[in-house]
């Protein structure tokens, strides 16, 4: 297509540029922006550049992100657009994009911080190549700043269900991007524990200072590991030597098979967070967290052959182990725990020898619904000391009787739906509760509320 034929397009049609655009098919207009005259690469002229003007603007109002991410390796103009539009934070790199076109998109989305790469892209080329050409579209950004500029750097990258993504591969990629804080192998099947001392001893420059670089290190504070084939020893070098990354805070493990026990963080590791949700060969988890670890969320939910959980953590906040079918035994000291769900746990029981065993005296969170082994014994004696914010017992089938006292807060809520043998039910609080859900509580006499009137009554 050249340029005659869009101004005899434009005559035809009386100069009504949006029946032009129609005329013109979406997947022309692409080929305008993706086929260059010459090599790629966003200094070279581009069909783009030689539009009408007029044309342009509507032609780039059709455009998806991807449309337009792939102008920006071809065009000089598109670099010049995107320097006066916000169009994204996130880069996607268009599968097959050649090495050129995906160093002008780096380049000329110089707000992006975050890069999404399609494998199929990288096994197009050379993998070295492909990482060092994101590396100098990023060094692009920083030399053809102007003061109106305001560059970043790429710090989260995200490369998803490549089952080929190797050791090499990740080597390229920490050597090439040494900026990079948030890493995402979701589904990578190939990592495994011998990747673990790459991402173990990766140091990330911290960032640049007025267009220089600090000279601080620091390292990944975000792993997403999810279905990698990483075991409980290589985990342990992650989290747990004296090697372990000190300054990674959020750790996703989900779906990884060869897991069959959790280590805690080293003493004085900043770890936040550990989703270790189904983890299909964790039969127990025993965890003593020293108090010097920063450890407040840890997810279990849905590993399926879970028995056991006994945790000490003197930090920790949340704790998820709803659907661990399995589960029979928790044991908690953890005097911080603001919210515990253990939804679905159908072979739980909380008898009243078992009290002494659930030290967590900040709770306010309380999700158990559907679990059929609960009985009145054990719940209400734990839930004797407690003041909670919501309460689900939904679904538990065993109950005839709950006692509960509710924190002196809004939007407090209970939920009971389904408890078809629950008979009496005492509720105690100080400021009307949002919201009770009794229906299906068929054998229920009226309920007994201390305090004012809920919000809304559902029967």
């Amino acid at each position: 297509m050249d340029r005659g034929m869009v101004e005899a397009t434009l005559h035809r049609n009386h100069g009504d540029l949006e029946k032009c655009v129609l005329e013109l098919s979406l997947e022309q207009h692409r080929g305008i922006l993706t086929k260059s005259r010459e090599s790629s690469g966003p200094d070279r002229e581009s069909q783009w550049d030689v539009l009408p003007h007029d044309c342009k603007d509507v032609v780039f109002s059709f455009l998806s992100t991807i449309d337009k991410a792939r102008a920006a390796g071809t065009s000089r103009e598109f670099l010049q657009r995107s320097k006066m539009a916000n169009w994204a934070s996130q880069i996607a790199c268009p599968r097959d994009a050649r090495l050129g076109a995906v160093r002008g998109m780096v380049r000329a989305f110089m707000n992006s911080n975050r890069l999404k790469v399609d494998y199929n892209t990288v096994a197009s080329s050379d993998p070295l190549d492909f990482y060092e050409a994101i590396k100098h579209g990023q060094d692009d950004r920083w030399a053809t700043i102007s003061e109106d500029d305001d560059p970043t750097d790429i710090e989260t990258v995200l490369i998803s269900g490549s089952k080929d993504f190797n050791t090499d591969e990740l080597s390229c990629l920490l050597n090439q991007l040494v900026y990079i804080k948030q890493l995402s192998l979701k589904n990578c099947e190939n990592i495994a524990d011998t990747d673990v001392q790459i991402l173990a001893g990766y140091r990330a420059l911290s960032g640049r200072t007025e267009y220089e670089l600090d000279e601080m290190y620091v390292s990944l504070d975000t792993l997403d590991l999810i279905g990698s084939k990483i075991s409980s020893k290589g985990l342990e070098e992650l989290i747990s030597c004296r090697s372990a990354p000190q300054g990674l805070l959020f750790l996703d493990v989900s779906h990884s098979k060869k897991l069959t026990h959790l280590t805690p963080p080293r003493p004085g590791s900043f770890l936040r967070r550990i989703n270790a949700k189904c983890c299909s060969s964790i039969e127990t988890v025993d965890l003593v967290v020293h108090d010097r670890c920063r450890l407040t969320e840890l997810n279990l939910s849905d590993c399926r052959n879970l028995k056991e959980v006994n945790i000490h953590a003197g930090r920790l906040r949340s704790l998820n182990l709803s659907g661990c079918r399995s589960l029979r035994s928790v044991s908690l000291n953890t005097p911080t725990l603001n919210s515990l769900k253990a939804a679905k746990c159908r072979r739980l029981q909380i008898l009243g020898a078992d009290i002494q065993k659930l030290q967590c005296p900040k709770l306010k969170h309380l999700s158990l619904n559907a679990c059929r082994e609960i009985q009145d014994e054990g719940l209400n004696l734990f839930l004797r000391n407690l003041k909670l914010e919501s309460l689900n017992v939904g679904g538990c089938i065993r109950l005839t009787q709950v006692a509960v006292a509710f924190q002196e807060v809004e939007n407090c809520t209970f939920d009971a739906y389904g408890c078809g043998n629950l008979k009496a039910l005492e509720i105690r609080c100080q400021v009307a509760l949002q919201q009770i859900v009794l229906k299906g509580c068929s054998n229920l006499e009226k309920p007994i509320i201390v305090g004012p009137s809920p919000k809304e009554m559902m029967m």
